[in-house]
């Protein structure tokens, strides 16, 4: 069952303008098909393009003034703290601070009252490094969005890295289906050229 909403996240690695547009982009065309933006308040970088870009939104932040201008969705901080310990390769042993700055993630990802039952549809972020899973599975991320991967892999959230051209690809593709209409190529997506479907091309090379 759709819950019409999806992530987007930000992390340790700046997002260059490119992926600022396309995530901006993004915002508005999912707006316009009736989805929730979920972010985490940061006031830069990739969530602040979508927070900018669209009023259908719920911003959970780590602590009340962790962004000032922003007023946040209150969420279960019990729940959201249990989480990381939970997912977080430290365990337990995870430092109060880190605690803190990664309980946003939870209801990021699953909504105010940190329920699996109640998934985004997918999460969009940009990120780097080397991360692996107890199967080996690499992450290609690290810190926070570590934290968010690990859980979106457990609860089959799908995940695009827009720093990866072939995730762009995906998450187009992603965005289409949730539009209502065919699943396409990237290029397509963007193509301005009329084409004639129905003509097939006889090739002698």
């Amino acid at each position: 069952m759709s819950t019409k909403t999806y992530a987007v996240l930000g992390g340790e690695k700046a997002a260059p303008p490119s992926a600022q547009a396309l995530v901006t982009l993004l915002a508005t065309a999912m707006e316009s098909a009736g989805y929730t933006l979920h972010t985490g308040g940061d006031a830069q970088g990739e969530e602040a393009s979508a927070m900018e870009a669209t009023k259908v939104k719920k911003t959970f932040l780590p602590w009340a003034k962790f962004n000032p201008a922003i007023k946040g969705t209150p969420y279960d901080v019990e729940v959201a703290e249990a989480t990381v310990a939970y997912f977080h390769p430290l365990g337990e042993e995870v430092e109060p601070s880190t605690v803190a700055m990664l309980r946003k993630v939870a209801p990021v990802l699953t909504g105010a009252k940190c329920d699996k039952a109640t998934p985004v549809e997918f999460l969009v972020y940009y990120g780097s490094g080397d991360q692996y899973d107890d199967k080996g599975v690499r992450y290609d991320t690290y810190g926070g969005l570590g934290q968010a991967v690990r859980i979106c892999y457990k609860l089959g959230i799908p995940t695009f890295n827009i720093e990866k051209a072939v995730d762009r690809t995906a998450l187009m593709v992603k965005v289409r289906e949730c539009l209502g209409l065919p699943a396409i190529e990237f290029a397509e997506v963007f193509s301005t050229e009329k084409r004639d479907p129905g003509k097939k091309v006889k090739l002698d090379w």
